[in-house]
């Protein structure tokens, strides 16, 4: 409830912005984003530095296409220690998530298969809470664990883990865009 409001919240606060303030704000997103992922992400680092590129040099939308695209392959080939943040502490939760499908049904429709292995390296049963954000109007088509509709977007699946254990949870989805 409390991103709906947020949401809100902020489509009140731009809904009359100019063309220009909007893009401002976008920009401004984007810089920060750019660099936060270069001065936590190693990959991105080593990315901007091997092109010759520092956060400082995105100064419009435009700049951003002289970082070279990242495919799935790229990120997969990196591992998980060059592509995970390093600010934010490696905790005794861990989730893995893996795209293992996808398929056009229409020219409006969709499915698409995730895979999302769960770690608890605590020394206690936890609970975890995954939450899986999809979009369109959308059905379960399969999926591991019984999971529950939170809201028009969300798809939860609560996941009881032991000490030092370890579960994947999976499921495909029909969209409708």
């Amino acid at each position: 409830m409390l991103a709906l409001y947020r949401t809100f919240r902020d489509l009140a606060r731009t809904q009359w912005l100019t063309a220009e303030q909007l893009e401002n704000i976008r920009l401004r997103k984007l810089q920060a984003l750019v660099a936060h992922a270069y001065e936590y992400v190693p990959y991105y680092r080593d990315l901007f530095t091997r092109e010759g590129l520092h956060p400082r040099d995105i100064r419009t939308l435009a700049d951003l296409s002289a970082v070279p695209v990242t495919t799935k392959h790229d990120l997969l080939d990196a591992g998980p220690g060059q592509i995970t943040c390093t600010n934010i502490p490696s905790g005794d939760l861990v989730a893995e998530r893996t795209q293992k499908s996808f398929r056009r049904t229409g020219d409006n429709a969709l499915e698409v298969g995730y895979e999302i292995t769960l770690r608890n390296h605590k020394d206690r049963k936890v609970t975890m809470v995954l939450r899986e954000r999809l979009f369109g109007d959308w059905t379960i088509v399969t999926e591991s664990d019984p999971g529950t509709t939170a809201d028009s977007a969300t798809r939860e699946y609560r996941v009881v883990l032991d000490p030092d254990a370890e579960r994947t949870v999976s499921y495909t989805a029909r969209i409708r865009l």
